[in-house]
């Protein structure tokens, strides 16, 4: 699978990042921004991602949102889709030059017949069968009461037996890791032990290292082994049919079509199964940190948690003087300090509202652990934001804590500031419930 990506690392195997887009099978971006600056080519837009960050939304871009947990089976999805489309041409080509083939070889038998009626003596056409174009109908079977085929009938609720001592898949049918695609199971199995039959049935090929048995219209194909029965041979299910050169393989079909022989025996012994269990420990593991993270910002968003003393009505003060919501004020200051006016950052921040050094300046606060000069700071500033983006409050707050040029390049929300943006909103919220 060809894809062209900003993080080439990130690819699962079998996967190849190429240096041109329009060379790709699919573009694959991990950040937003990546898209805006790749010609697409109509090719098909994959996001890794949990969810579609608002610097997407309106964007006119055609963007299919995955989780980057999943990332590894949507591209072998994409692979798979495409082997099959091709093959399908394939497939397609082949039945047209065999049925031109076929037309060919029916006109020459005509000609040849035609030529035979008028050269040769003593042979006339009424003498010779009619030469048809149409193919002759294949003859009927008959049934044998005494051939093998009719003589055992598998019992369709007969268990499967697991045809080798070690109860272990070695490789599993279909598409792998890499995308190779193998029509067989590969079965554990030591050298020189019994292969038993999964299903009774009678045996309908015998080759120098497979063994075919039909069981009631279903195929299974054992390879990799020394057979020890004869063609025609009436099998039971648990019967042995050959002795292994080393692990078998196992190949099931079902009116001429190949299935996944282990998925349908023994479901639990399926790579679905696996994946089904690992998904659901990555779904326990997700639920625990969601929760987790939930009680985090529960017991950081508590209502009851209020300015200090005196600090109210700072908030009060400031945000009358700067026309800014006296609640988005409080709601920001929880976030940034939870109030602690002698809050500092690892980047510098300082104070209620973590004014970082050069904000603080351009704000005129010249003692930013000064609780008023902080919080007055912290309103005339995010004021500005919000006259800088029409209003636009997620786009303001963004820009109060990722700074203002970040959510110009993103044309929105950046997403590292998504979570800031909706914590700080959630608790606007709580503290205007609270207030009304």
């Amino acid at each position: 699978m060809k894809i062209y990506t900003d993080k080439p690392e990130m690819l699962p195997a079998g996967h190849f990042p190429v240096n041109e887009p329009y060379r790709a099978d699919v573009i694959l971006a991990f950040s937003p921004g990546f898209l805006r600056e790749v010609d697409l080519y109509g090719k098909p837009v994959l996001l890794a991602a949990k969810r579609a960050p608002l610097s997407l939304v309106n964007s006119g871009l055609d963007v299919k949102i995955v989780n980057p947990a999943d990332l590894s089976d949507v591209l072998t999805c994409w692979a798979i889709r495409k082997s099959v489309r091709k093959e399908k041409g394939k497939k397609v080509k082949t039945n047209r030059f065999r049925s031109n083939v076929l037309r060919k070889k029916r006109a020459c038998a005509l000609l040849a017949a035609s030529f035979t009626a008028g050269l040769v003596p003593g042979v006339s056409v009424a003498a010779n069968k009619p030469v048809s174009l149409q193919p002759e109908p294949k003859p009927a079977v008959v049934k044998n009461g005494n051939a093998h085929a009719s003589a055992f009938v598998p019992d369709k609720n007969e268990k499967p037996v697991w045809p080798t001592a070690q109860e272990k898949v070695i490789g599993q049918y279909g598409f792998d890791s890499e995308c190779n695609y193998h029509a067989a199971a590969t079965l554990a199995a030591s050298a020189g032990e019994p292969v038993k039959a999964v299903f009774g049935g009678v045996v309908v090929a015998v080759y120098g290292d497979s063994v075919t048995v039909d069981s009631n219209g279903v195929e299974l194909t054992y390879g990799n082994l020394t057979p020890t029965v004869a063609l025609n041979t009436t099998v039971h299910g648990g019967g042995t049919l050959a002795l292994a050169r080393s692990d078998i393989t196992l190949a099931a079909k079902k009116g001429g079509m190949l299935f996944d022989p282990v998925a349908s025996f023994w479901p639990d012994l399926s790579r679905f199964a696996a994946q089904k269990k690992e998904q659901e420990e990555v779904a326990v593991q997700m639920k625990a940190v969601k929760e987790n993270a939930a009680q985090k910002r529960a017991k950081h968003m508590k209502i009851g948690m209020r300015p200090p003393d005196g600090m109210e009505q700072i908030f009060k003060n400031a945000a009358r003087v700067y026309g800014v919501d006296v609640d988005l004020l409080k709601a920001v200051a929880i976030e940034e300090s939870g109030f602690d006016p002698t809050c500092t950052s690892s980047k510098g921040a300082m104070g209620v509202m973590q004014l970082l050094p050069g904000t603080a300046a351009d704000q005129g606060v010249t003692a930013p652990y000064d609780v008023a000069q902080n919080i007055y700071g912290g309103a005339r500033y995010l004021k500005e934001q919000l006259l800088r983006f029409n209003g636009d409050l997620a786009c303001a707050l963004a820009a109060y804590n990722a700074g203002p040029e970040a959510v110009v390049k993103y044309k929105g929300v950046p997403p590292y500031a998504e979570n800031y943006v909706r914590v700080v909103i959630a608790q606007y919220n709580a503290l205007k419930g609270e207030s009304r």
